[in-house]
């Protein structure tokens, strides 16, 4: 090892990851010190924050040039799981450079090299094995076509967790005004009586699921108008991350602009676009519908109704139509109500009640409400009883 050395410090973006994972900076300065007993000459210190896919690790590779340039030696306090990231991994193996882990001192520059194939074996295993035990699941089942069973089940409850994100959203933003850490976040959720989804007391690990859901909200609603500028030039994802990227628009966890994720944010403003669509129905139209049939009228009359009021199908239950059938994913192209539309309507809306009523308390509804009103001027129990009263009359 060289007498001269490099040093790389990191820790995650999170401070309460921080204490949990024992990453802070400051207890990596104190193994250093501890390792500099050997009278080492510390030619420069690089240190960055991490988010959880340590992805974009700027100031890592300008430790490995530097240490590369000089013939020091790089040394890392704590390596943790870093040899998982190729965004880690990478730049060592391409820069060829002695480094020495004084966490894990098996790991370095003669041992990396099997250290990551033998992670990538371990990848491909665990994705045969899920593979082959859907298979088998499918096989014991009798049904081949198990996987779009899942996705059927899994997107009310997807929907669900969004709108539930939806509806905390100002009470997480009143939270950080506040300057609240995460783990006081999720405390004063509980002492204030806010139940966690489908019930029970909030973790710290439930809570950051829960504000990444906010985060992608946020990104999605507040880029609507211009991801939808953007589409209408044809950009595609590429283009689009380019351009975001160029106007400093805010991402999701303050990742850089890539194509994946804003795939992942025009995915999720389509899901909150049905959302809004589907309850709009179920807040406009669904009342009437009820009241349709509590006057004796079947779902052959409703849909008659719902066609001569001009009243479109929501996208939700195109959706829910087109994936009816087991063996093939239908395309639904009419634009008028039939019968069975009425039926596959009415019970999309009431799982969204019963889903509603499983994930958020009334109080934490109510609270929302409050800060929603606090932030925006808008009382949303009177523009919902204004919009019901409106589509009466238009009924």
């Amino acid at each position: 090892m060289s007498e001269d050395i490099v040093v790389y410090y990191w820790e995650y973006d999170d401070p309460d990851v921080q204490q949990e994972m024992g990453t802070a900076i400051a207890q990596q300065k104190q193994a250093l010190l501890r390792f500099k007993g050997t009278q080492k000459q510390v030619l420069a210190e690089y240190s960055e924050h991490h988010d959880k896919k340590h992805k974009d690790l700027r100031e890592f590779k300008k430790a490995v040039d530097q240490a590369k340039h000089t013939g020091a030696t790089l040394v890392i306090p704590q390596l943790q799981n870093l040899t998982r990231f190729e965004s880690f991994t990478k730049p060592l193996l391409d820069a060829d450079i002695e480094f020495y882990c004084l966490d894990q001192p098996r790991v370095n520059r003669m041992t990396l090299g099997a250290v990551v194939e033998n992670i990538r074996f371990l990848r491909e295993k665990h994705s045969r094995l899920i593979s082959e035990g859907l298979a088998r699941t499918m096989a014991q089942l009798g049904n081949p076509n198990a996987l779009q069973e899942i996705t059927k089940v899994n997107k009310p409850k997807t929907e669900s967790a969004i709108l539930f994100a939806l509806i905390l959203s100002p009470i997480i933003a009143y939270y950080r005004m506040q300057g609240y850490s995460q783990r006081r976040m999720a405390q004063t959720l509980n002492d204030e009586g806010f139940s966690a989804p489908e019930g029970g007391h909030w973790v710290l690990s439930q809570l950051q699921k829960v504000l990444d859901r906010v985060d992608m909200n946020d990104v999605a609603l507040t880029l609507c108008s211009t991801l939808d500028e953007l589409g209408t030039k044809g950009y595609n994802h590429a283009q689009v991350a380019k351009a975001l990227t160029a106007m400093h628009a805010k991402s999701p966890g303050r990742k850089p602009w890539d194509d994946y994720l804003v795939d992942k944010v025009l995915e999720r403003l389509q899901v909150i676009r049905e959302i809004a669509d589907f309850n709009e129905f179920v807040v406009l139209v669904y009342p009437h519908v009820q009241k349709f049939q509590a006057s004796g009228l079947n779902d052959d009359e409703i849909a008659q109704r719902l066609n001569q009021e001009d009243i479109e199908i929501p996208e939700r239950v195109i959706w829910e139509l087109a994936h009816e059938n087991e063996d093939e994913v239908k395309t639904i192209d009419r634009k008028e109500w039939e019968a069975h539309d009425v039926e596959v309507a009415r019970r999309i809306a009431e799982r969204r009640k019963a889903d509603i009523s499983q994930f958020v308390h009334p109080q934490t509804l109510q609270r929302s409400e409050v800060l929603f009103k606090e932030f925006t001027g808008v009382d949303i129990a009177e523009k919902a009883k204004e919009l019901s009263k409106k589509a009466e009359e238009e009924l």
